[in-house]
Order: structure tokens, then C-alpha cells, then sequence
């Protein structure tokens, strides 16, 4: 029995260490790309002018580096949950072989004081956070290009809004169908005045 447990264990742990290894990547990919928006921020603001060459190239570039980080966030957070769920189920075959230890009544315990002490922020993700922070980014960089030259603001948020709903739609696709239905019945079939 004792080497099955330890078996159970090792799988465990590889597996969490795999999910906190996406978590790391993230945080890594983060800080880079928050270095490169400060940097092309600081292009853009170093003349006090804004227009010019380098001023496009540099707010294509916070659009890009947002969108970028924005799926890049997503991704590290779905791999993260993959192996998290992995490591769970060997966690939960690990609790079902000791008798003496409830590891799901302790995980819930834990759960239930957390949100008892912070009911709040208890409920945000913190990916939610990461790609809210690259969105902002990104958005920055559509309303340096609109201050510059508005119609090229229009074309990037429409592409920035087709990107977003399929981002939404391999999510949430639930959500997805309604926001859709939303708009036909707002485009189509507008209410009577």
C-alpha cells in the first residue's frame, strides 16, 4: 500500500509542479512585456509630440504587445488548469487510500475561510487581472493611433472586437450565442418607437 501512495504522491507533485511552472512562465512573459510597454510609452512620449513614425510603429507595438500577452495570459492560465485538475484527481486517489486524512475536507475548510475573510476579492481570478492589464495596454495603444489618426482607430478596434469574440466564444460560448442574439435582435428587429 505504501508504494502505491508514493506513487500517487510523485504523480502529485510532478503535476502541481508542471501547473506552478505555467504560473511562472506567465509572470516572467509579464514582466518583459511590461518592460517593452514602458519602453514604447517612453518612445512616444520622449519628442512631447505626438505624431510621427515612431509614434505609429510604437502604438502598433502596445497593441501588439497587449494582444499578445492578453492570449498568452489565457493560455498559461488554461495550461495551468489542466495540470492542476491532473494533480486534483491524484490528490483525490491519494486521499481515498489514507484512512486517517480528509484532504478535500481541508482544501474546503480552507476555501470556506477565504471567502468568509475576503468575500470580495475572493471571487476575481487573478488571470482576469493579467488580461484586464493587457487590454489596457493594448487600448492604449488604439487611443494614441485614434489621437493620431482617427479612422485607423475604428479598423483596429473593430479587428481588436472580432479577436475579443473569439476569445469569448471558445470560453464562453454560451455567452457568446446570447451576445449574438443580442445584436441581431438590435440590428434586425429594432423595438417599435
Amino acid at each position: 500500500m505504501a508504494d502505491r501512495n508514493d506513487v500517487l504522491l510523485a504523480m502529485f507533485k510532478q503535476y502541481l509542479d508542471q501547473a506552478l511552472h505555467h504560473q511562472n512562465q506567465r509572470s516572467a512573459t509579464a514582466n518583459i512585456l511590461l518592460i517593452l510597454s514602458g519602453a514604447a510609452i517612453g518612445l512616444i512620449t520622449f519628442d512631447r509630440v505626438l505624431g510621427g513614425e515612431a509614434d505609429v510603429g510604437a502604438a502598433f507595438f502596445l497593441i501588439g504587445v497587449g494582444s499578445f500577452g492578453c492570449f498568452w495570459s489565457v493560455k498559461q492560465h488554461e495550461r495551468y488548469a489542466f495540470y492542476l485538475e491532473r494533480a486534483r484527481g491524484y490528490r483525490n486517489k491519494l486521499d481515498e487510500s489514507l484512512m486517517n486524512m480528509d484532504m478535500k475536507a481541508i482544501n474546503s475548510a480552507a476555501k470556506e475561510t477565504i471567502k468568509k475573510k475576503y468575500p470580495h476579492t475572493s471571487r476575481i481570478r487573478v488571470w482576469w487581472l493579467w488580461g484586464g492589464l493587457y487590454l489596457l495596454i493594448a487600448i492604449l495603444g488604439i487611443v494614441i493611433l485614434g489621437l493620431m489618426w482617427p479612422p485607423l482607430m475604428w479598423i483596429v478596434l473593430l479587428l481588436l472586437g472580432f479577436v475579443i469574440g473569439l476569445l469569448v466564444n471558445s470560453r464562453w460560448p454560451n455567452l457568446a450565442h446570447q451576445i449574438r442574439c443580442s445584436i441581431h435582435r438590435f440590428l434586425f428587429h429594432p423595438p417599435p418607437s
